[in-house]
């Protein structure tokens, strides 16, 4: 019996903690709000190395947020008040009665002071399954072993972008070191161009976006200045079309995508003054819509993927004031389907990396609370294979390391617990950032 009156008792702390959680106002988010301080120059409105963004909230089961009185609810005081009250040891009080009438005082009290979530939401945040990171683990490693897969075989052209997938997931699940580093540097030095840009693979030809993925591993091994900055930044400046776009290799193929990565680049490689920043960020806006997203060039379709490379080029210019917030928050939280996942567009099915790039989108323009994060949660666990590891698109899919990573980082975002902050424009994990912009060398 004494027993099953502190579980009783745990259980009314938790539901009191997740009630109060909720702001204050509409619209309304029904998981952790995500917490990041960012000091890196790519939120800076110049190119000043010193601004810091500061998307803060705190965890509600974090002692921080009984203390920290600037947080969203209002009910805190009164939840510190009553939890300060309840009993926190094991040992119980002779009073069975007590115990009774103190639990018709808590449950009456509680309901009196926060406005209850509906029933069904409670249930969701319980029934959540959890993340198999192990196992994950496991499967990205095994995919590099499969060379002689079909699957590896006909992705050998840009295999460069898989390593950077696997290995980012590696480091935001906390096992970057279970790699061989000198085998993967070794094996990207030997992608690179004599033009200074990096291939996909060993013979294969150069093209920015295996350039940025090179230079992303290797600062994940903090290795970036083993690389001739100015040889790849050369590269990359010479990809800029008059227009201020970029065009992604010598072919000439122009698109938004090439924009971001460029200015993604050249940040990390600290070049970006090489550029004429203002014509890059003149065509990004070029390619804003009316719904307040973003084509692939100018009048070219809103989709959640063009909108994450243009906010996250805009924010690394510092220039996301050409962003009307309001309005792409609106087109974005519309992205939520009733499965809780996120679409790309209207109409089409939810993929989980879109849990990556609408969520970026959405925390750097500050507008995540619109949409049901623990909804979104559950729908990236539901789509993990819970046997041999990976992530699929869409539940019982079959798995790939591109969904993996974008599910993973997804729940990087949404604070899952036990996973690496990551830096929603730089796409790194956030130590890796700053120690890119911050490390004394």
């Amino acid at each position: 019996m004494a027993v099953a009156i502190i579980k009783v008792v745990d259980i009314i702390k938790i539901i009191i903690i997740y009630l109060v959680q909720q702001p204050a106002s509409p619209p309304v988010s029904h998981a952790h709000s995500h917490s990041l301080l960012l000091r890196s120059p790519s939120y800076s409105h110049g190119l000043s190395t010193s601004h810091s963004l500061s998307l803060t909230a705190v965890s509600p089961t974090s002692p921080s947020f009984l203390k920290n009185s600037t947080s969203a609810s209002p009910n805190r005081r009164w939840l510190r008040l009553l939890l300060r009250r309840f009993p926190t040891s094991v040992k119980l009080r002779p009073s069975l009665k007590f115990w009774l009438k103190w639990l018709k005082k808590v449950i009456k009290f509680s309901f009196a002071v926060v406005k209850p979530l509906p029933l069904t939401s409670l249930l969701l945040h319980l029934e959540m399954g959890e993340l198999a990171a192990d196992k994950h683990v496991k499967y990205i490693i095994s995919v590099e072993k499969k060379k002689d897969s079909f699957e590896s075989v006909v992705m050998e052209h840009l295999r460069l972008n898989g390593a950077y997938w696997g290995l980012t997931t590696l480091d935001i699940l906390g096992k970057l070191d279970a790699v061989d580093e000198e085998d993967v540097i070794s094996w990207i030095l030997k992608c690179q161009d004599e033009s200074g840009g990096f291939a996909g693979n060993i013979g294969h030809d150069p093209h920015v976006l295996y350039t940025l993925s090179a230079v992303q591993v290797l600062a994940l091994f903090d290795k970036v200045d083993i690389l001739d900055a100015d040889k790849v930044s050369n590269y990359i400046v010479g990809l800029q079309n008059e227009d201020g776009s970029f065009s992604g290799d010598i072919w000439g193929e122009v698109d938004t995508r090439f924009s971001y990565i460029a200015i993604c680049c050249l940040s990390i490689l600290q070049r970006l003054d090489k550029i004429n920043v203002d014509k890059a960020v003149e065509y990004i806006v070029s390619c804003k819509n009316l719904d307040g997203g973003f084509g692939c060039t100018p009048g070219g379709e809103s989709h959640a993927g063009q909108i994450f490379c243009c906010v996250g080029a805009l924010a690394i210019a510092g220039a996301l004031h050409h962003v009307d917030k309001d309005l792409l928050g609106w087109w974005l939280c519309e992205r939520q389907v009733k499965s809780g996942g996120l679409n790309g567009r209207p109409e089409k099915l939810p993929d989980v990396c879109y849990s990556w790039w609408v969520l970026s989108s959405l925390i750097m323009i500050d507008r995540v609370h619109w949409i049901n994060k623990d909804k979104l949660v559950k729908f990236i666990l539901d789509c993990q294979d819970m046997e041999n590891g990976g992530i699929s698109d869409r539940p019982d899919d079959a798995v790939d390391v591109f969904h993996t990573y974008f599910g993973v980082a997804g729940l990087s975002l949404l604070e899952y617990p036990g996973l690496k902050p990551i830096d929603p424009a730089y796409a790194l994990p956030v130590d890796v950032v700053n120690r890119i912009f911050f490390s004394k060398k």
